[in-house]
């Protein structure tokens, strides 16, 4: 068991506080729980959605085509369920959403098909580095939320999710960067009624989910890859069943259109389409930098179309230090109307100038909302 005392004084002038991590190990075991027989017309419904979606994909503009590191990815990753639902096999969707965490459904919303496995074989200095990476986000979350619960961070059990033990809760790694940022979204929007919320990416809906968690009356939409919806959709409708998610479609006549409803999951494309009343805040976490800038060009185009007050996104500061591509947002094109508000390192040691993926937060304002 690896046990530490953090001391650690917020930033926010309101002193210092204790807390004791108590990480009690792997969490590796499986929820063990079968898919449960509710699931079947959302499982029918997202199947459906991701045939539609793949049927469209070859026919829209080439910026919204997923670049050939990200196809490579998804074409070797999702090849055992294609080739199923291909054959008709219709039902092996749900066990593979069931379980996304664990297989291929993860490829490229988090790290690869491999994690897991490694995650539970990992020895010696390997493992102790991973852990001794996990406390040190773990210190930079309590500096940054000196009160905030550890409950906050338990992982929903959908998806058959791994990570640490933390005193009985399961704490997956990105969770301390997804609760503190949605904590910061949260207080940038303090005061905003309904604020709509556009995440261009996603993932699997980690941070999405944090951020209905903590602004309840949100009205968020994402916007990423036909296999990114499907899972995002799945872990939100299951991990929210309160709120209403809608995907596959910009203009959902009887259920309602994105900005409207509580959750809108929708292919990258559907930005072009996008008709907004208005936009609140856009966010992008890591993934522009993984675009080409004729996507990019695109992506900053629209944004500027839709006008959203506030643009946040943590992107590669300087060059990926693994060989990989990645644009450094230093070669951004412009995002025309904005103004730079603050610029800074990554506060996560993950991504921070000495790791191989170093980053820069960002946040811009649309100038004609100064006063």
């Amino acid at each position: 068991m690896l046990q530490r005392m953090l001391f650690s004084g917020g930033s926010n002038g309101l002193g210092k506080t204790a807390q004791e991590l108590r990480v009690g190990g792997r969490w590796t075991k499986s929820a063990g729980e079968p898919l449960s027989s509710d699931a079947a017309p959302l499982v029918r419904a997202l199947g459906a959605g991701f045939q539609q979606m793949k049927t469209q994909q070859p026919t829209v503009d080439e910026a919204y085509r997923p670049a050939p590191t990200w196809a490579e990815i998804l074409a070797a990753e999702w090849s055992p369920l294609l080739a199923q639902l291909d054959g008709g096999n219709d039902a092996a969707l749900g066990p593979f959403l069931h379980e996304f965490f664990r297989n291929g459904g993860i490829s490229g919303l988090w790290g690869h098909r491999a994690m897991y496995e490694q995650f539970c074989k990992e020895q010696g200095w390997v493992k102790t580095k991973r852990e001794t990476r996990f406390i040190s986000q773990f210190e930079t979350w309590r500096g940054e939320m000196p009160f905030a619960s550890l409950d906050e961070l338990n992982q929903p059990r959908v998806g058959d999710p791994w990570g640490f033990d933390v005193d009985g809760r399961l704490v997956i790694e990105p969770a301390f960067e997804y609760h503190e940022m949605a904590c910061r979204m949260r207080d940038l929007l303090a005061g905003v009624r309904n604020p709509v919320v556009l995440e261009i990416g996603g993932g699997f809906g980690g941070l999405a989910w944090h951020i209905c968690k903590q602004i309840p009356d949100v009205r968020y939409i994402a916007l990423d890859l036909p296999e990114n919806v499907i899972v995002q959709s799945w872990f939100l409708s299951r991990a929210l069943p309160d709120r209403q998610v809608c995907f596959n479609n910009v203009d959902t006549a009887d259920a309602g259109k994105p900005g409207e409803v509580d959750i809108s999951v929708l292919p990258n494309w559907s930005i072009q389409d996008l008709q907004l009343p208005r936009c609140d805040l856009a966010i992008n976490i890591r993934s522009f930098g993984e675009m080409n800038r004729g996507t990019l060009e695109r992506y900053f185009s629209e944004l500027s179309r839709l006008k959203p007050t506030w643009i946040y996104h943590e992107n590669l500061k300087t060059p990926r230090k693994d060989a990989l591509y990645g644009i450094a947002s230093t070669d951004y094109p412009p995002l025309r109307g904005y103004r730079s508000i603050y610029t800074c390192e990554s506060r996560w040691p993950r991504y921070n100038k000495a790791s191989t993926y170093p980053c820069q937060e960002n946040l811009l304002m649309a100038e004609h909302e100064e006063s």
